[in-house]
């Protein structure tokens, strides 16, 4: 199988697993401009203030006149660009851009942000058609006038890169966003998704039954988990582990014979050292666990992601390990079910403004639409807390800065949000463990 076929099929069932999704199939990028109109407040100019009155800007019953303060916003409008990644061949799950153009409607009915109603700019591209994904980069940035992007970008394939480095827009993804990117961005970048090496170091000490006093081995299958390897260890070994090896994948995934080579030798070494659990910090487990079952080793534990494509991508038989436990967010549906982080709540608008029903853990097959709209809302909640929080003189500038003052706020489908140049994964989300089911083939909440 191609390797990059194989990893887009892996990243749509990682997307799965997360309850995330995409728009309906298209042969290439494809443009449409979306207007959604409540009738806006009179403009009224401030009356001058007696000295010791309050200034305009800050006596909420005075309007400020509103102007074109930044690209994509004027007096009355803000133009938001909605990027999507078609991946409806792998998985059906459902039309994002329709669920932006609900919350849009629903925005605009409500009085839109500021004063200022939401115009849709729209694109969306096969996700291995890479030549649509530059043409919906230019068509997004250079072609229109947007303030920022919203959208479903997948890293690897059509991620945030060409909006927030090369173009300098303002992007919030609903996936995860590569630490490369985050870098380039200038701050630009940010995502609803948790970050999942974040979610298995926070979520170890719900293995202290499992973990503590065994030896383990902390491994990632890259240098952004790489890079959190001490955090891990001092996580493990607070809650009583002892740490006998920790690794960081060296040979790419491009030379497949070479990886599989250094992760048996990577195996040798855990048995030397007598390992019992296996911590994978970036859910790459696919090529270790591989190996473990190339040395007949299916005894020793395995903590890792919970997606299931990611560990059987590389023939390892999932059903041989006899002990894997996964460590992520809980599951969307399941959020729904208990009522929580206003999931309920963003599920009934947008479904009653789409006359469609929604509901949660449909059968395999049938289009999976609840974890999508879900992370939607919580984008959208992202972008109308921080241009109301930013005032009347909206630009990047104070659109950003408003938001990094903010401290925590609400954010559909998390406890909560928070936001600052250096941390762009916005949920503050608590982990959950899930045990391998293997009747199921899947990983189940414990």
């Amino acid at each position: 199988m191609n390797r990059r076929l194989l990893l887009a099929i892996l990243l749509v069932g990682a997307l799965l697993a997360a309850g995330c999704g995409s728009d309906d199939s298209s042969e290439g990028a494809t443009t449409s401009t979306t207007t959604t109109s409540a009738d806006p407040e009179p403009d009224v100019d401030p009356e001058t203030e007696p000295d010791g009155d309050p200034e305009p800007d800050s006596d909420p019953d005075v309007e400020v006149e509103l102007t074109a303060s930044d690209r994509g916003v004027t007096a009355d409008t803000i133009t938001l660009g909605i990027a999507i990644t078609d991946v409806e061949v792998f998985a059906p799950i459902g039309d994002l851009v329709e669920v932006y153009e609900a919350l849009a409607t629903l925005q605009n009915e409500a009085g839109g942000v500021g004063g200022r109603e939401i115009v849709l700019e729209t694109e969306k591209w096969m996700i291995l058609d890479k030549p649509a994904y530059d043409a919906a980069c230019v068509a997004l940035t250079q072609d229109v006038d947007t303030f920022l992007i919203m959208g479903f970008l997948i890293p690897g394939f059509s991620g945030a890169e060409c909006f927030s480095t090369l173009e300098e827009r303002i992007v919030i993804n609903t996936e995860a966003i590569s630490v490369d990117e985050l870098a380039a961005g200038n701050g630009r970048a940010m995502t609803v998704s948790p970050n999942l090496t974040d979610l298995i170091i926070d979520g170890l000490p719900l293995l202290t039954d499992e973990l503590a006093g065994a030896n383990v081995a902390v491994y990632s299958g890259n240098d952004e988990g790489g890079d959190r390897i001490d955090d891990a260890i001092d996580a493990l070994e607070l809650l009583g582990a002892t740490v006998v090896d920790s690794s960081v994948q060296v040979t790419g995934g491009e030379d497949l014979l070479a990886a599989e080579s250094e992760l048996d030798l990577t195996v040798e070494r855990w048995l030397t050292a007598g390992v019992e659990w296996v911590v994978n910090l970036d859910g790459s487990a696919a090529g270790s666990l591989a190996a473990l079952q190339r040395a007949g080793q299916n005894d020793i534990g395995f903590v890792t992601g919970t997606v299931v494509a990611t560990l059987e991508a590389l023939g390892a038989d999932v059903t041989l390990a006899n002990n894997i436990l996964g460590i992520g967010a809980p599951l969307g549906d399941q959020v729904f079910v208990d009522g929580l982080h206003g999931v309920p709540e963003c599920i009934e608008r947008v479904s009653g403004e789409l006359g469609v029903p929604i509901e949660p853990f449909v059968p395999e097959g049938e289009p999976d639409r609840l974890g999508v709209i879900a992370r939607a809302c919580g984008a959208w909640d992202v972008f109308v807390t921080f241009a109301e929080a930013a005032g009347p003189e909206l630009t990047e500038e104070s659109f950003l800065e408003a938001g990094a003052a903010l401290g925590e706020f609400d954010m559909t489908g998390a406890p909560s949000g928070s936001y600052s140049p250096d941390k762009s994964f916005l949920g503050n989300i608590d982990p959950a463990v899930f045990e391998f089911d293997r009747e199921a083939n899947d990983f189940t909440p414990r």
